[in-house]
């Protein structure tokens, strides 16, 4: 039988069998343009907070990284944030958060752009002293109209003696609008590695959009840009035998 065609190689050097070449580019921006070639679900996520309704201390996150990790004996899910972020301070200072999966549409770009503005924070303006453009990247929140965002606790009404409810202290914002399912979720361990945090959280209930109760793919984020999923793939050798 052929060996398979490819073998190990040092990370930049030239793959000598297959159609493959070299990059020619340094090693990180090689890889971040390797990555470019995968498509990944855009999630936003919201952070919980406690005390007054205050739009500055309402944070979040746009994600690329959500992942289900485990079901049993919990559903479990996982993602990556960049540190420092002041999303995550309000994630392990106060446990809870909101994972909104999108429905597809211009709305749902605007608001991912919206809420991946602290990335340019940490990456360009960091060292800044200027308190506007601090409050510019990391309050989202108070770019988008009110009518688009509720508090969890106000939207829930559910009276089951098993139904759940973040702690009374708390508050947590969600997105009302152009979000098909909302996962509800709580801290469970953290790990870091480098700039980044890698998160695993118990998700502890799941709001479903009536008005939007339809399987769409999401928004998927390709090649530096916003997606909607195409069209099936078939096999229809395998199609043909079911």
């Amino acid at each position: 039988m052929e060996a398979f065609p490819f073998r190990k190689t040092p990370f930049n050097r030239l793959l000598k069998r297959g159609f493959f070449t070299e990059s020619h580019l340094p090693p990180i921006q090689e890889f971040k343009d390797a990555m470019s070639t995968v498509g990944s679900q855009a999630m936003i996520l919201t952070a919980s907070f406690r005390g007054d309704v205050d739009i500055n201390k309402m944070h979040g996150t746009t994600l690329g990284s959500v992942s289900s990790l485990t079901v049993y004996p919990e559903p479990i899910i996982q993602f990556n944030i960049q540190v420092p972020s002041a999303t995550s301070k309000s994630m392990h200072e106060n446990s809870y958060m909101a994972l909104h999966m999108l429905s597809p549409s211009v709305e749902t770009v605007k608001l991912a752009r919206n809420f991946s503005m602290g990335s340019k924070y940490i990456n360009k303006f960091q060292d800044s002293k200027d308190q506007n453009i601090l409050s510019k990247c990391t309050t989202p929140f108070g770019r988008i109209e009110r009518d688009q965002w509720d508090l969890f606790e106000n939207v829930i009404h559910n009276e089951r003696p098993d139904a759940f409810h973040i702690k009374e202290e708390l508050h947590l914002p969600i997105l009302t609008k152009n979000s098909e399912r909302i996962l509800i979720c709580e801290k469970y361990k953290v790990f870091q590695v480098y700039n980044h945090e890698i998160w695993t959280c118990r998700v502890k209930d799941i709001l479903i959009n009536v008005d939007e109760n339809t399987k769409t793919g999401g928004l998927l984020y390709f090649s530096r840009n916003f997606h909607n999923i195409g069209d099936p793939l078939h096999d229809f050798d395998n199609d043909a035998d079911k």
